[in-house]
């Protein structure tokens, strides 16, 4: 359906495919609250533990790598350096050019101060972890007792133009996109970046949309 309305463009497939994945994620939903219901159901504390630490811990990458040499390895580290290697490659690299873009306000318009509350400092739950390895959905939870703290470290932030080293590092994940899982050129980058981080460009983000 994703794919039929990219092509299209129409507005009956992008109701399509919407109303599709509004199934779709309902079916997983459902799916796994059953799993959960039956794990409880089992009263088995083995596989309890099991199943906390599947949710705590990110997933080992399980599958071999080629090497250049077209041999293949399944440590780690070398695994690591592999897709470093390659991700390296596909990275843009800046060129300093800034491109000429038409202006969308007045020459005299700029964003001098944003208002960080705790009512607009809200994250949203997923069960990724960020460089901090504190799990999203931890965060979430905890919303009501972290977001005045936040606001105060956002506040500090933007007055003086600096953000926390942190938070300029990234956990690269290699996502398969199709082909051979032993060739890391079937692999692409995402980037997990800083939870409270991105909450703050969101915010500010907002800001600068209302200027315009």
């Amino acid at each position: 359906m994703w794919k039929r309305w990219k092509i299209s463009c129409l507005p009956e497939d992008k109701a399509v495919y919407h109303d599709m994945a509004v199934r779709c994620r309902s079916a997983v939903n459902k799916f796994n609250a059953a799993k959960e219901l039956e794990l409880i159901r089992k009263n088995n504390i083995g596989s309890f533990y099991n199943f906390v630490n599947r949710k705590l811990h990110p997933k080992r990458f399980e599958c071999e790598l080629k090497r250049e040499d077209g041999s293949m390895t399944d440590d780690c580290g070398e695994k690591a350096h592999i897709f470093n290697n390659f991700f390296a490659t596909v990275f843009t690299q800046d060129n300093g050019c800034t491109p000429e873009l038409p202006r969308r306000v007045g020459v005299d318009t700029c964003l001098t101060s944003v208002t960080f509350t705790p009512a607009i400092v809200r994250l949203k739950p997923t069960l990724s972890s960020d460089v901090d390895g504190i799990s999203n959905f931890f965060l979430k939870n905890c919303a009501d007792s972290l977001c005045l703290p936040l606001c105060h470290i956002f506040d500090t932030s933007f007055k003086n133009k600096e953000i926390p080293e942190q938070w300029r590092t990234a956990i690269i994940v290699p996502i398969h996109k199709n082909g051979v899982t032993s060739d890391p050129n079937n692999y692409r980058p995402i980037s997990l970046t800083s939870t409270s981080c991105r909450v703050m460009e969101r915010v500010i983000n907002k800001g600068l949309l209302h200027l315009c």
